[in-house]
């Protein structure tokens, strides 16, 4: 089937991916204690033909389908760093049409596999069996080993209402995503478990916070897929799942000023200047592009205990003789509130 689109968006599209599968490696961190969570588009390296593969959108000037179906419309439901943004897997397979992503984990499982996506109909016939599928692998470091019969890879069909979390209206089609969890079709909705920590074949251990490859294949066009979250917790609802902030990764700026180490204020010196610049920004949230340099070391756009912790670590490596501040009085009562009222609000959604 033919995609209507115009010149600009061919080479916006191009662009894009030239510049991500171009950079250095793009390491997705577990910046929580029960998940971790990337947009489809926050991908490490791309492979695959460009006219058939994976093809990233963005909702600013969306691609038109034959049907007059606009792919990523300004209503569709999908999310991303920059606006609405998706992988549309153009034409399916062959598995070496590949988004390749690395993670890392810093707890050891199983975690089970989430995807925010949606289908749209490429061939007319209104009934998207040949649009509803992609490859998932059944480890991390696996690949492809094979074309449709695939020892490595789940050949991914969702079905079934235990694969979808509650609380989510309609189908996955024409825009309209949804949440699904990976799971074994032919076994009773079985969930697929992944182990960031485990024993491998050759006898060695694999680490946590190892930087593990995870793979999504092609297999069906049509397939578009908007974000990923692996979770320790099998039936999360679909509330709860939009709820996960999106990932963001460092500032870029913040890494050159060495904020992101722990010298909020760029003076070229980690001291008590920077942790009065953290304890005053406690509990507060930031936007990406100021984040790290209110006293955010783990990325996830807030200050809060963990960037504390992190940060005295980083003062008390200054040298013999460093003192190590602690959060003054009000700063603690601060903490004891956020956590109370984070608490709260977990009793509620219970």
């Amino acid at each position: 089937m033919l995609l209507r689109t115009s010149m600009a968006i061919a080479v916006v599209a191009v662009i894009q991916l030239t510049a991500t599968t171009a950079s250095a490696q793009f390491v997705i961190n577990q910046l929580e204690d029960d998940y971790l969570t990337f947009e489809a588009e926050q991908f490490d390296s791309l492979t695959g033909d460009p006219a058939t593969g994976f093809l990233l959108l963005n909702n600013v000037d969306p691609m038109e389908l034959d049907s007059g179906v606009l792919v990523l419309a300004e209503d569709a439901n999908a999310v991303g760093t920059e606006g609405p943004t998706v992988m549309f897997d153009q034409a399916g397979g062959p598995q070496t049409d590949l988004l390749n992503y690395k993670l890392s984990f810093s707890k050891p499982g199983p975690f089970f596999l989430y995807m925010h996506y949606s289908l749209y109909d490429m061939n007319g016939d209104n009934a998207y069996g040949n649009e509803d599928s992609v490859f998932f692998p059944r480890d991390f470091g696996l690949a492809p080993d094979g074309p449709l019969s695939d020892t490595n890879y789940w050949g991914y069909t969702p079905s079934g209402t235990p694969n979808f979390p509650a609380g989510q209206q309609g189908q996955p089609r024409e825009g309209n995503y949804m949440w699904v969890r990976g799971a074994d079709n032919a076994a009773n909705s079985v969930a697929w478990e992944y182990f960031p920590e485990t024993e491998l074949e050759s006898g060695s251990a694999r680490p946590l916070e190892t930087v593990l490859d995870f793979s999504v294949a092609a297999r069906e066009n049509g397939t578009t897929l908007d974000r990923f979250v692996f979770s320790l917790n099998p039936d999360l609802t679909a509330e709860e799942l939009d709820e996960i902030p999106i990932y963001r990764p460092t500032n870029p700026a913040c890494i050159e000023a060495g904020a992101g180490l722990g010298d909020f204020n760029a003076d070229g010196a980690i001291d008590t200047a920077d942790f009065q610049i953290l304890a005053g920004n406690m509990n507060d949230g930031f936007s990406f592009e100021e984040a790290c340099f209110k006293g955010d070391l783990n990325g996830n756009l807030r200050v809060d205990m963990k960037d504390f912790l992190e940060f005295r670590g980083m003062f008390s490596q200054q040298g013999v003789g460093a003192a190590v501040p602690e959060p003054g009085t009000l700063t603690l009562i601060g903490f004891g509130l956020a956590v109370g009222t984070h608490l709260l609000r977990r009793r509620r959604r219970t």
